[in-house]
């Protein structure tokens, strides 16, 4: 079922019309149940992205929902963006699943989206609290790909390496590429589907939307856009003294458990190298 029909009869409240010029400054005391139909109402006329900020990451599920509810139907890319909770608490050393990654690397791509079509990303506070990389560096790592481009393959999955994807035999989750002779599969966790990357020679023959489940290909497309691979992305480019006063504050310790002294010096020796690794998100 889909309310979008009903957006029109919004169009013609004088108080909605006020909130639309933003002379409505105070709190339009909006019954809950009213509330995403008029944020629905809000991203369709106007420009620029909306942000819906929740209390909790339940709360911002069910705004994805509601907001689902009221907006046109579209095919891709998705209307509403939820910006995902990691899956840790602050310091505590779990890496984040290739879900969370895809949602909040989603929907920070969305935000740079310019154009007249509704965007709305919907986060907790928690979520929204969480530091990410600056926009600049993921403004420049948001490459455009299309049907006809020529590349190095080498250098294009060496920056990918860098940028936080993991190379893998099969890809099946984001965040991943596999390379099989001219044909390169890749995962960008600001896009819902992995794309196979058809080379003749060095240029970009077919682009193609596939099935991680059954890895056969659905659709062609023109043009795709590849995002980095993990918000951590700025790490891996730290300098010398960055990554010394990094290793004396965390390993300055000298209670911590050995083992997770060795795995932090690993880990602290791959962000000089310039290699993103799993779990690197804990280092923002």
């Amino acid at each position: 079922m889909n309310l979008s029909g009903l957006l029109p009869l919004l169009r013609n409240l004088p108080a909605y019309q006020e909130l639309l010029k933003g002379h409505a400054d105070a709190p339009q005391k909006l019954y809950a149940a009213a509330r995403a139909f008029v944020v629905a109402g809000a991203a369709t006329d106007r420009e620029g992205p909306v942000l819906v900020l929740t209390g909790t990451s339940e709360q911002a599920r069910r705004w994805v929902e509601r907001l689902e509810l009221f907006l046109p139907p579209a095919d891709e890319p998705a209307r509403v963006s939820l910006c995902a909770e990691p899956d840790a608490l602050p310091y505590e050393r779990i890496p984040w699943t290739g879900r969370t990654r895809q949602h909040r690397l989603t929907s920070l791509a969305s935000l740079q989206q310019k154009g007249h079509r509704p965007t709305i990303v919907v986060a907790s506070a928690r979520a929204l609290a969480q530091k990410t990389l600056p926009v600049k560096a993921f403004r420049l790592a948001l490459r455009p790909l299309h049907v006809g481009s020529f590349v190095q393959l080498d250098e294009l999955t060496r920056r990918w390496a860098q940028s936080g994807y993991e190379p893998v035999d099969v890809v099946e989750e984001p965040g991943t590429f596999a390379r099989r002779g001219g044909i390169v599969d890749i995962w960008p966790p600001n896009l819902p589907y992995p794309i196979r990357i058809d080379l003749f020679g060095d240029e970009v023959e077919t682009l193609r939307a596939f099935d991680p489940a059954t890895q056969r290909s659905e659709r062609q497309l023109q043009r795709a856009l590849i995002g980095p691979g993990s918000e951590a992305l700025g790490l891996t480019r730290h300098s010398g003294p960055d990554v010394d006063r990094l290793r004396a504050s965390l390993l300055g310790d000298p209670n911590l458990i050995l083992a997770i002294r060795e795995e932090m010096s690993r880990e602290i020796g791959e962000l000089a190298e310039g290699r993103a690794f799993r779990g690197i998100e804990w280092y923002l």
